[in-house]
C-alpha cells in the first residue's frame, strides 16, 4: 500500500507529527490525516441529529438528512414537521400554505406543485421560518409518512412520463428506494410509464390522517388501481336521491310480521349516526363530522360492520384504513 506521508492537519500545540491514515476528511480537509485528525475534524463540521437516542452525525449538503432549522437524519427527518417541534398552529400553517400551492389532477391523481421550481422539483419554504426549505415532494411525503432510512430517495412510483411527472407531490405516488433502484426504475419507465408502478409489499393500506386531509382540501388519493377520493370527486356523478354530494339516510325496511326498528338517530347533515361504531373506533369529533360528510358514511358504515375495512386504527397521526385492491377499484366509498 502505498504511503500517504506524514498528517496535514494543524493542531493548538502546531502541525500534527503523526502518520496520515486518510486521504482527506470529506470536503472539509482534501490533503491526508491521521486517525485522531479525521474524527476531530469531522466533529467540528457536523452536528448530531436532534432525535434522542440518534447517533447519526450530519453537515451541510448532507444526504444523509437535513441542518436547517435544526439537524434531522433520514430515519428522523419526519419529526421536522410533527406537532412535537412545530406545534399544532405551526404544523396547521404549513399545512395550508402547502395546499395552496397545489393543483389537483382528478384524472390522474396527482397533486401538481404550482409553486416555486428549480431544478425540475418544487421548492417549498414556509413564510414563517418554520421548517427550512424543502423539495416539495419530500415536504408532501414526511406529512403524513415516516421516514426512510438513510442511502434512500424517494421515487415518483409514475415516472417523469405521466400526470405531474417530478412535480407531483402526493404521498400515495412516492415510495422510497435506493439510488441504484431509482435509476433502474427511470430507465424501465421510459417504454412502460405505469408497468412498475406497484411495490413488492403493496398493501393498499392509507393514513387516516392523509384521508381526511385529501377530504378537507379536495384533493384526489388515486392509483391506477384504486380510487379512495371518489366520494369527493367533483367530476364524479353522484348517485341519485343526494343532494350536493351527501346521500340521504338509508332506514332499512323491516322483514315481514316483524315490528319496525326504531329510527336511527340523524345529525343535522341528515346523516346517520351509529354511537357504537364511534366508540369502537374512538374517532375524535374532527375526524368523526369528516367522516360522515365527506366519505358518505352510511355506507361507508355497512360495509366495515362486514369486515370491508380491516384497517388498524391507531392514534390521530398513526391511524390507517385498509382497503383491499379486490374489493374497490375506481369505485367510491
Amino acid at each position: 500500500m502505498k504511503s500517504l506521508g506524514m498528517c496535514t492537519a494543524v493542531r493548538k500545540a502546531g502541525p500534527c507529527d503523526r502518520p496520515a491514515t486518510r486521504r482527506r476528511v470529506l470536503h472539509f480537509h482534501r490533503e491526508p490525516v491521521c486517525g485522531t485528525c479525521y474524527r476531530r475534524i469531522y466533529r467540528q463540521n457536523t452536528v448530531e441529529c436532534s432525535a434522542s437516542g440518534c447517533t447519526v452525525r450530519l453537515y451541510p449538503r448532507s444526504n444523509k438528512g437535513r441542518t436547517v432549522p435544526a439537524p434531522w437524519c433520514r430515519d428522523d427527518e419526519h419529526r421536522a414537521l410533527s406537532v412535537e417541534v412545530l406545534g399544532e398552529s405551526g404544523r396547521e400553517e404549513v399545512k395550508r400554505e402547502f395546499v395552496a400551492r397545489i393543483e389537483p389532477d382528478w384524472e390522474t391523481g396527482c397533486w401538481k406543485w404550482v409553486g416555486k421550481i428549480q431544478g425540475g422539483y418544487g421548492r417549498y419554504r414556509s413564510t414563517p421560518k418554520l421548517t427550512g426549505e424543502w423539495v416539495a415532494h419530500r415536504m408532501g411525503y414526511h406529512l403524513f409518512e415516516e421516514g426512510h432510512e438513510i442511502g434512500q430517495e424517494l421515487d415518483h412510483r409514475h415516472g417523469s412520463a405521466y400526470g405531474a411527472g417530478p412535480l407531483c407531490v402526493s404521498p400515495l405516488h412516492l415510495q422510497p428506494v435506493t439510488q441504484e433502484r431509482n435509476i433502474e426504475l427511470r430507465d424501465l419507465r421510459r417504454a412502460d410509464p405505469l408497468g412498475y408502478w406497484y411495490r413488492p409489499e403493496e398493501s393498499g393500506e392509507i393514513r387516516l390522517s392523509l384521508m381526511v386531509f385529501a377530504g378537507l382540501n379536495g384533493l384526489p388519493l388515486k392509483t391506477p388501481e384504486l380510487d379512495y377520493s371518489a366520494s369527493w370527486d367533483p367530476n364524479r356523478k353522484q348517485p341519485a336521491g343526494t343532494e350536493s354530494g351527501v346521500p340521504a339516510p338509508i332506514v332499512p325496511e323491516a322483514p315481514a310480521g316483524v315490528a319496525p326498528a326504531e329510527p336511527p338517530e340523524v345529525d343535522r347533515a341528515g346523516l346517520r349516526m351509529s354511537a357504537r361504531i364511534f366508540e369502537e373506533l374512538k374517532l375524535s369529533p374532527l375526524e368523526a363530522r369528516v367522516l360522515r360528510v365527506w366519505f358518505r358514511w352510511p355506507v361507508w358504515n355497512r360495509r366495515f360492520m362486514r369486515g370491508w375495512g380491516q384497517g388498524v386504527l391507531l392514534e390521530p397521526e398513526d391511524r390507517q384504513v385498509g382497503i383491499s385492491s379486490g374489493q374497490q377499484r375506481n369505485g367510491g366509498l
